[in-house]
């Protein structure tokens, strides 16, 4: 069983209250000593008892100011052990739970992580297997002199580095193996400088990655992953350098230009491997 007294509340006792006492007790004191003043003027009205009791009020009102100081610091200790007892009470529950928050939040990244890493690299192995097709199919390694592969393997080519295989190539689209792990620093490094500069530190993520790039730059970059180049104008002037190296401009080249470049002037048709 509880202790009754433990449900009773504190009574209320303030500072003020204090004050009030002190002031009557004063004002008490104040009257003895009239009184007292009175009966060394000669005022035969006063009488001993009257003295008597006044100071006995006088001394009791002392006492209650005392007595009300100790129930007013008996009072803010209740209220400061009650305020106490609320906020562990907070704490604790916010505790109860948040383990299984943060736990949530994470599970959802590692998901959200596994996925784009897999998705990368299914795309990838899509890339090879491409490759493997074309090089059964009998199609060429990409030939860096031409604009377009040829139209004899459908316009159908891929690329490789002394890595191995870097893409394919579909007219004049570029389908590149993709590494996702600067997407993630890049998003990373985004929400570091966000998360900075609404005075929350970027440590709960990583340590500082200075990034110039916005969130919509980010995003857009990706979104255009395998999406058709942008159109080449078939139009300027065409050259055609040592190794076959292709050079196009917008204004044709001076004959000292042509010359200095050991360069050769090729048609549009030419360059696009048409």
């Amino acid at each position: 069983m509880t202790d009754p007294q433990e449900d009773e509340k504190p009574e209320l006792v303030t500072d003020a209250d204090v004050r009030a006492a002190e002031k009557a007790a004063n004002e008490a004191e104040a009257l003895v000593a009239a009184l007292e003043e009175a009966i060394m003027d000669g005022d035969e009205t006063v009488g001993e008892e009257q003295v008597l009791e006044q100071e006995k009020l006088s001394r009791f009102a002392r006492l209650r100011v005392e007595a009300t100081r100790r129930k007013a610091e008996r009072s803010k200790e209740a209220r400061r052990q009650a305020a106490l007892t609320e906020l562990r009470a907070e704490i604790e529950s916010f505790a109860d739970g948040s383990g299984k928050t943060f736990a949530k939040h994470l599970r959802e990244a590692e998901k959200a992580l596994t996925a784009l890493a897999v998705g990368a690299y299914e795309r990838n192995e899509q890339i090879k297997a491409w490759k493997s097709r074309m090089v059964a199919l009998g199609v060429p390694a990409k030939n860096p002199t031409f604009i377009v592969p040829s139209k004899e393997h459908k316009e159908l080519s891929y690329a490789e580095s002394g890595y191995g295989i870097r893409g394919v190539q579909v007219g004049t689209r570029e389908i590149e193996l993709r590494d996702t792990g600067m997407f993630v620093q890049g998003l990373i490094g985004l929400l570091v400088r966000e998360l900075n500069e609404r005075g929350v530190s970027g440590h709960y993520l990583t340590a500082d990655v200075p990034v110039s790039i916005t969130r919509e730059q980010l995003y857009d970059m990706v979104q255009k992953i395998d999406a058709p180049g942008k159109e080449i104008d078939r139009g300027g002037h065409f050259y055609r350098g040592d190794g076959g190296v292709l050079h196009r401009t917008d204004k044709p080249m001076t004959e000292d230009q042509i010359k200095t470049g050991n360069l050769r002037k090729i048609s549009a048709k030419e360059a696009f491997n048409d």
